[in-house]
């Protein structure tokens, strides 16, 4: 790899003599990927090179199912467990089935929580096994729209308390409405940015935002 491509390539800096490819390259990506769903890091032999993930940065997610909530059916589900929820721009369209809507919830004036609902022909990996997993599927995507400054950078670095108080919600907020939705559904799964399979406890109420 060339110098240019070792300045933002963290494997081109792990194998400076030849970058790896094809199964080799695959299954280095599923090693990240399970550093960053255990919070560890990936030494590299040869060059002793760590790979070291952002973990904290992990925090959208995704409940898959075969099942059409509608958006108001949705709101009065998620309310009660996170104040603010909204439901943006609502037409009446969206209460058909497979029309995509999204809801939003505050976690704090800085940032949202976007819930958006759509149908999907792909089948995760995690799931080729299941029965009912079958397209159209629907996707919950619980996703964290933060400011810049908050989000992940290719080198991870300490995050101010204001950052981390603002993720842990943000966190909070997220695991709270997949629980709430997967709980509802007698089909689904909930599913991480990285494609682990997670189980969720049963919704608790949403705690007070955090004082700055």
């Amino acid at each position: 790899p060339s110098s240019a491509v070792m300045a933002f390539d963290e494997w081109a800096r792990a194998f400076p003599t030849g970058m790896p490819v094809g199964v080799e390259q695959k299954v280095l990506d599923v090693l990240r990927r399970i550093a960053h769903r255990l919070r560890g890091s990936v030494r590299v032999a040869g060059s002793g090179a760590v790979i070291r993930v952002d973990a904290d940065a992990s925090v959208s997610l995704r409940v898959v199912t075969d099942q059409w909530i509608g958006p108001e059916h949705l709101l009065a589900l998620l309310s009660p467990h996170i104040a603010g929820m909204t439901l943006p721009n609502e037409d009446g369209s969206a209460a058909q089935p497979g029309i995509p809507y999204a809801l939003l919830a505050p976690v704090t004036p800085a940032s949202q929580i976007l819930i958006g609902v759509r149908p999907e022909t792909y089948i995760p990996r995690v799931l080729r096994w299941e029965r009912w997993a079958k397209p159209p599927l629907i996707v919950y995507e619980v996703v964290w729209a933060a400011p810049e400054e908050l989000t992940s950078s290719p080198h991870p670095a300490p995050r101010s308390r204001r950052a981390r108080l603002e993720r842990n919600r943000a966190e909070q907020i997220a695991e709270t409405a997949a629980a709430a939705i997967a709980s509802s559904l007698s089909h689904c799964a909930v599913i991480d940015e990285d494609g682990f399979l997670l189980s969720l406890d049963e919704p608790p109420q949403v705690e007070e935002p955090p004082r700055p």
